[in-house]
């Protein structure tokens, strides 16, 4: 694998979000869209979450499928294929949730293998459609690579992770190919204040006024911007430095369990926010 330097050719790419969760996701969107130099993208899928406009997963599922739609649509890019995803979360490790999402995660993969590549999925909200499509076939892990912003750096507990506790299990028992982006400790340093991102999204038309009107109603004075690391990872790896470390069990409470022997992943450990900005911005203005 190339992790260490995320130096790859076009991977083909399915990008798997909670989108209409909070106003991040938006933004790694239209990264994306705006890198196909980078990625070929096979489709994009909506990851189910609960908040206080979505009383159940399958309605925050939706909601983000539709939101993908409305990104999509703002940026010009009708092609790009949208699937719906789980419209619950794992209870067990044995439990997957069969989706849309998972058939396209499933099938790309296998298409990859085929043509002698492996498959990167880049996910940025609750881990289930992957851990699902994890569980669903067992010869997964060999044909894909992960990236995940999930967990924090020294505590195995934050939102994403803590949105199907069952599915990270799965994921990190897994031998598949995986890089996380923590949140806490290393993801959170990408702020931006909502001054500089009112001076940076003035050339970035429909989108960039959509961007900075879903941030202003927030009403905070910036916003971390976490799920675009996944992208700028390929896009300008060197904003970002990594460690190999063993893989740990996922066990319940904050902490994260017992090392699994003679298994391995790649950590972030740090990221140059003002490096990843300025790739964003450059990639979705006019």
């Amino acid at each position: 694998m190339k992790f260490e330097t995320f130096d790859y050719e076009r991977p083909a790419v399915i990008l798997d979000t909670d989108a209409f969760n909070e106003v991040d996701d938006q933004f790694a969107i239209a990264y994306l869209l705006r890198s196909k130099d980078r990625f070929d993208i096979r489709g994009i899928t909506a990851a189910p979450f609960v908040a206080k406009h979505a009383a159940t997963p399958k309605s925050g599922m939706e909601q983000s499928y539709d939101e993908i739609l409305n990104i999509c649509g703002l940026m010009g890019e009708k092609d790009i294929p949208v699937y719906k995803g789980a419209d619950r979360v794992m209870t067990s490790k044995s439990d997957p949730v069969a989706s849309p999402a998972t058939d396209v995660i499933i099938s790309e993969a296998k298409k990859c293998a085929a043509e002698g590549k492996k498959l990167l999925v880049l996910a940025i909200g609750a881990i289930t459609n992957v851990g699902s499509a994890l569980a669903l076939e067992p010869k997964l892990a060999d044909m894909m690579e992960l990236v995940w912003l999930g967990g924090s750096l020294k505590v195995a507990t934050e939102y994403n992770m803590d949105g199907d506790r069952a599915a990270a299990s799965v994921v990190f028992d897994s031998s598949v190919p995986f890089v996380q982006m923590p949140c806490v400790g290393v993801v959170d340093k990408v702020y931006i204040s909502k001054e500089e991102l009112a001076e940076r999204v003035k050339n970035c038309g429909a989108v960039g006024e959509y961007l900075l009107r879903i941030v202003d109603r927030t009403g905070s004075p910036g916003r971390v911007i976490w799920d675009i690391v996944t992208v700028a990872a390929f896009n300008v790896p060197g904003a970002f430095k990594y460690e190999v470390k063993a893989r740990p069990t996922i066990v319940p409470g904050d902490d994260y369990g017992p090392d699994r022997p003679n298994t391995e992943m790649i950590v972030a450990v740090d990221a140059d926010r003002d490096v990843i900005f300025d790739d964003l911005f450059k990639r979705i203005s006019n």
